[in-house]
């Protein structure tokens, strides 16, 4: 992040009566026009604590009204190394191979074990995968690692397996690229960072699933942050199908959460509708699914 030195305190100024704080919105203008002026990314605030040893420092990309707030201890190397961790950190991957099944360990049995499967794959419910590519698959564990070894351009992955009935099986599964949305749940990335990282992204993703992907990053930044309105305007052209994972399902729910926050109580209503209608969507790759987080949305809008 290109920034300029702030002072701290200007967040969060206290004009009138003492304590009182600006909306969001406010800061947000303030944030971006000052960084246009200045010609930078974003702003930078440090701050020495009552002890002398406390520093803390707040990073607010332009356009964002939430900073991130990092504070360490100048006698406490470990706690530095958590900062610098953080502060080189970098979203994750945001698509990902797969075969569109959905596999688990079982105890006992070693390989994994398939409970979903598409009339493509070869597989079965109840097959189990024990080697992917010509390599011996123990665990789910392996089969992903098997599978992220593979080419970006691979259009079939290889797997022998053995029916519920013992059976050995052949299977030249289809591999797909699909969206993941990492940065829901990676503690490392800083928000204002991951802003501004996918807002490059964005001018230069070469479309298809590329692009959607970082698009749909985006927008969870920023419902992270707190920018409604942003989420809603880089969701409006995302195209997804139905289906499981990261789907149209999952953008319905992102967008309620879009509405929700902007008090749009009847456009939250239809987008949490829409969602939970999506059975097999998940908020990431692998995350919870999105119908039962909608359901409780609608439940708690009664």
């Amino acid at each position: 992040m290109k920034a300029e030195n702030i002072p701290a305190d200007w967040l969060n100024p206290t004009p009138g009566e003492a304590g009182q704080k600006l909306p969001k919105d406010v800061i947000r203008d303030m944030g971006r026009r000052l960084a246009a002026r200045l010609g930078v990314q974003g702003l930078a605030a440090a701050a020495i604590g009552a002890d002398s040893d406390s520093v803390t420092f707040l990073l607010l990309a332009a356009g964002s009204a939430e900073p991130d707030v990092l504070t360490l201890s100048l006698a406490d190397a470990a706690s530095q190394g958590r900062v610098v961790d953080r502060l080189s950190a970098t979203a994750s991957q945001l698509v990902r191979q797969s075969l569109d099944t959905t596999f688990i360990d079982v105890d006992g049995t070693p390989g994994a074990v398939v409970v979903r499967t598409n009339a493509g794959s070869g597989l079965a419910p109840g097959d189990v995968v024990t080697s992917a590519a010509g390599k011996p698959i123990a665990s789910v564990a392996d089969l992903r690692t098997a599978l992220a070894s593979q080419s970006p351009s691979a259009t079939t992955l290889a797997l022998d397996a053995k029916s519920a009935a013992g059976a050995v099986k052949k299977a030249s599964s289809p591999v797909t690229t699909v969206v993941d949305t990492l940065s829901v749940r990676d503690p490392l990335v800083l928000p204002n960072r991951a802003l501004l990282d996918l807002q490059a992204a964005m001018a230069s993703a070469p479309g298809g699933v590329q692009k959607a992907a970082v698009a749909i990053n985006l927008a969870v930044v920023q419902l992270r942050l707190g920018n409604w309105d942003d989420a809603l305007a880089t969701l409006k052209d995302v195209q997804a199908t139905d289906g499981a994972g990261v789907s149209a399902g999952t953008i319905a729910y992102l967008n309620g959460l879009a509405f929700e926050g902007l008090g749009r109580a009847a456009e939250a209503q239809a987008a949490f509708t829409k969602a939970a209608a999506s059975p097999t969507a998940r908020l990431w790759f692998e995350g919870p699914l999105v119908a039962p987080l909608a359901v409780a949305k609608l439940q708690n809008r009664r």
